[in-house]
């Protein structure tokens, strides 16, 4: 473990404990002595030294072994140690240690007096000690008296590094995976140096930044051409330097990229659902070394994806040899780290494994699958290590003979099941949080998502990198169309707004020479209700990312007056298209006098590459823009949105939290009752310039109003954030952001889709957790203030618990066959008053299922466990939508719950 934690090698630096110069001492030889207490297996005391921070040492579950706890390592060597890194659980979890006792021993019998003792200054980050060197040190023995939680019967490390005194130099060293790059390309760094250097000077000529001092670096390059790099590395012993001349290769050519994965914190989610057989899915893998750990997952579920109806882990790699994990199917040869294609199918009867085309393991066995993620199931301990590209997932048994025609190169239209293909990508034209995939459609296109298996930390993300495998064709061939799909955006309009997103068409093309030519389109608004409500309707061409810089417009319309609109791109407009995706977008102004209710619909009849007429393909289950009136033409409208953010919104990449402000800000909410927070409310409430009311900066619930908030007391600060909300002309509204307790014995809102499940077990665990804490919170938040006024109530909650107005015997199909199901919470709910403001506004639970958790995900698509509901006088609701996809039309959603967001009428003062 090379100081994985940039903070530690800066205490290094600056610490006043620090005595000579530490080095660390390699787990390689460390054996378990001893642990007082340990909970199975995947949390033994080896979890503490396995060079994995996200796998940890935990005491036993349940109030049998009380605190202290302690465990007892051997070094399996002397040392002259001097130094010590506890490392917590990084997500700051339960058993993260407070106060402690360190010793150390030579025998392992005599420990002695401690050689430090106190408090751990972080349960969530590295805690460095130092301390004068002991000689003679073969084990170490850690003492958790106490922990951050307060928790007595807790304890658990994530990591555990011995430092011994060393008075030698560092050793500069560095890699990149790939040292060849795409022009505007990242590169990664990674330092490799040994000796523990505690300070990084690197020199990126004609790159940007030219000059970085982080450990491991991230550099663009603008310009062709071959470049140096330099690395100085530094402890307190001295300094080393290293240069590699032409060492980075920046081409324009580099058009085949593939997916560079850490195999260690990256958390790669495609969302896919289960497949029932036939199916097929294949990648060209290339592993970092070959070197592989006991499982490393190529196709796995990911999150929520534990099911006795699916493999979630149809395909992996058991000791380098390609698995499949239900079926328990293992091939003899093990991989080396070349280039392989590896490939798995089942067409209902047999599964078959093949490596470079060639069967190499099979079976009379059939299973569907879940391959909601790639390179990762949901343990970080099996994660890939290594580049990825050609990632294809199909609901067809793909021949042996078509296998081995297509696994070299790129798909295209004249594959036989080219139709039957469910995900596509390429990583060709991957940003830093997503990659599309080439065939998505509709509101869960799966496209890729990039994420951490330390959400709050910041390692290096997944990226793209040049794909060097020899045996890929890579030659230039003549641009042909690959698909097209429209994507309608599912968002409401304001009367008035400019501009607003309708539609995109993104058009996939491979090869680059000779490029087509997109030289017009055809719109149709037939079922737009009323065409005066479109003021001005503009076509543009928005690049190759969902989320582009580039907007060049290159046709508009005043007053469309027809159902039919033929936008012919005038010749210097006509927009050549590049290899991979490309984006246009349709937008209208919406007039201020459109009627709301109305619907708002332009799709693409068709559209032109040359001379040839296209029609693209539609996306299906959207539902249609609605015009919504807004708070800005009345002041008796009221616009609450509600959303579970999920841990602040760092999910997404590097980008969550912004994602996350973008779609507060484009839902133009009068208020938001805002569940996991945790430390994001002060950043967003600035963002909006809104009124903030939550019980502390790192809380759970957080409430924002344009209008003036005044608190009222709280039963229960983490499932109770109620306040006052004082609207224009003086009216209150009592509003409240809640989070109700969830069924756990089985957490059925995230595992409804498995077989057998006792849906009285839910009913019985909701009336104990989720029904039992709103009771208490309507009891002591709520109704004693409306004893003493008389105004409306709105509550906004995850509620973790579904409605039966859902789960009826006409939805059961929806449902997994699960219905009627009587859930307690949302009939408690009725039978106080309360009335369900999505449910009231979409009555029909068979022809708008939509479901809030875990949208992400193909297989939870119907469990609605985010409401908002409201009671009293003078309030009505007049429009509510569950928004499920972001403001940007085809990008990725940033959170596993989709939020809510209802539009009230509340009565004129005088009514």
């Amino acid at each position: 473990m090379k100081n994985i934690f940039p903070a530690l090698a800066c205490f290094l630096l600056t610490s006043a404990w620090s005595v000579g110069q530490s080095v660390n001492i390699p787990q390689t030889d460390w054996k378990l002595k001893y642990v007082d207490s340990y909970q199975g297996s995947s949390s033994s005391g080896e979890m503490a030294f396995d060079g994995n921070p996200f796998t940890h040492w935990h005491t036993k579950w349940g109030e049998t072994d009380p605190l202290p706890h302690n465990i007892q390592i051997d070094l399996g060597a002397p040392y002259e140690v001097n130094g010590f890194v506890y490392v917590p659980r990084p997500d700051g979890g339960n058993g993260n240690i407070k106060k402690y006792e360190l010793y150390l021993s030579k025998d392992g019998e005599n420990w002695g007096t401690p050689v430090s003792a106190g408090e751990f200054r972080s349960k969530s980050e590295p805690n460095t000690l130092f301390f004068d060197a002991v000689p003679g040190t073969r084990y170490i023995k850690l003492v958790a008296i106490s922990g951050f939680n307060g928790n007595p019967y807790y304890a658990a490390v994530a990591e555990i590094q011995i430092f011994q005194k060393s008075t030698e130099k560092p050793k500069a060293d560095f890699s990149v995976p790939i040292p060849l790059v795409k022009t505007g390309s990242n590169v990664y760094f990674t330092d490799k140096s040994a000796v523990s250097p505690v300070s990084w000077e690197w020199r990126f000529p004609g790159g940007t930044p030219e000059i970085s001092n982080e450990q491991n670096p991230k550099v663009s390059y603008q310009w062709s051409g071959k470049y140096p790099v330099m690395l100085k590395v530094t402890n307190l012993n001295g300094s080393t330097e290293i240069t590699r001349n032409n060492y980075i290769t920046v081409s324009n050519e580099v058009s085949n990229l593939a997916l560079c994965l850490d195999g260690k914190d990256n958390d790669v989610r495609t969302g896919i659902g289960i497949i029932k057989p036939p199916w097929t899915l294949e990648a060209s893998i290339k592993g970092d070394d070959d070197k592989w750990k006991a499982l490393e997952v190529i196709f796995g579920g990911g999150e929520y994806s534990k099911t006795n109806v699916a493999d979630n882990v149809p395909l992996a790699l058991k000791n380098g040899r390609l698995h499949s994990s239900r079926l328990d199917i293992t091939a003899d040869t093990v991989l080396d780290n070349n280039w392989h294609h590896v490939a798995a199918t089942c067409d209902g009867k047999n599964t078959t494994l093949y490596l470079d085309g060639k069967v190499v393991a099979s079976a009379p066995k059939s299973v569907a699958i879940l391959p909601g993620a790639i390179g990762i199931n949901q343990e970080s301990g099996s994660t890939f290590g290594g580049l990825m590209d050609e990632v294809r997932v199909w609901n067809a048994c793909v021949s042996a003979e078509m296998i081995r025609s297509w696994m070299n190169k790129g798909l295209s239209t004249q594959h036989p099941d080219f139709r039957n293909l469910v995900g596509y990508y390429t990583f060709d034209n991957m940003q830093e949080e997503m990659d599309v995939n080439w065939v998505g459609r509709g509101h869960q296109a799966y496209h890729l998502r990039n994420c951490r298996v330390s959400y709050k930390g910041k390692a290096p993300l997944a990226y793209a990198v040049a794909n060097t495998n020899p045996h890929f064709a890579n030659a230039p061939v003549r641009q042909a169309f690959f698909n097209a799909v429209t994507v309608p955006s599912e968002w409401d309009v304001d009367p008035g707004t400019k501009d607003t997103q309708a539609l995109k068409l993104r058009v996939a093309v491979t090869g680059a020479l000779n490029p087509l030519n997109f030289t017009g389109l055809t719109l149709d608004l037939g079922e737009t209700t009323a065409l005066n409500d479109i003021e001005r309707i503009r076509v543009y061409h928005t690049g190759q990312a969902a989320r582009s810089t580039i907007k060049q417009e290159i046709f508009a319309i005043n007053s469309p007056d027809q159902g039919k609109i033929e936008c012919k791109i005038p010749a210097q407009k006509i927009i050549p298209l590049n290899h991979g995706i490309n984006y246009f977008l349709v937008t209208c102004d919406i007039s201020p006098t459109a009627k709301p209710g109305n619907t708002i619909k332009i799709e693409v009849d068709s559209f032109k590459l040359g001379n040839d007429k296209i029609i693209p393909e539609q996306s299906h289950g959207c539902v249609p823009q609605k015009v919504v009136p807004s708070s800005k033409d009345s002041p008796n409208v009221f616009r609450v949105l509600d959303w579970n953010i999920w841990h602040g919104g760092v999910h997404l990449g590097n980008e969550g939290r912004v994602r996350v402000i973008d779609l507060v800000k484009a839902t133009n909410a009068d208020a938001i009752t805002m569940q996991e927070a945790y430390g994001a409310q002060a950043e967003i409430a600035k963002a909006l310039g809104y009124h903030l009311q939550t019980a502390s900066a790192g809380d759970n619930l957080a409430l924002f109003s344009r209008y003036p908030l005044v608190k009222l007391p709280s039963s229960k600060t983490f499932q109770s954030n109620p306040a006052i909300v004082t609207l224009s002309g003086g009216r209150k509204v009592l509003l409240n952001s809640c989070w109700l307790r969830y069924a756990y014995r089985p957490e059925y809102t995230c595992a409804y889709f498995n077989d057998g499940m006792d849906p009285a077990r839910w009913i019985d665990e909701d009336r104990e957790l989720s029904t039992a804490d709103i009771r208490g919170i309507l009891e002591k938040d709520v109704n004693p203030r409306l004893a003493r006024e008389s105004m409306p109530v709105i509550i906004g909650a995850d509620f973790n618990s579904c409605s039966h107005l859902d789960w009826t015997a006409a939805a059961a199909h929806l449902h997994h066959g699960y219905g009627p199901v009587q859930f307690p919470t949302s009939q408690y709910m009725l039978e106080q008053g309360f009335r369900d403001s999505f449910r009231e506004q979409n009555p029909d639970e068979v022809t708008r299922p939509d479901g809030t958790f875990a949208v992400i995900y193909g297989q939870s698509q119907t469990s609605r466990i985010d409401f908002i509901y409201y009671k009293g006088t003078g309030i009505k609701s007049i429009a509510s939508k569950i928004i499920r996809t972001a403001p940007e039309i085809d990008y990725v959603w940033a959170s596993d719950h989709a939020a809510v967001i209802t539009t009230f009428e509340l009565a004129e003062e005088n009514e």
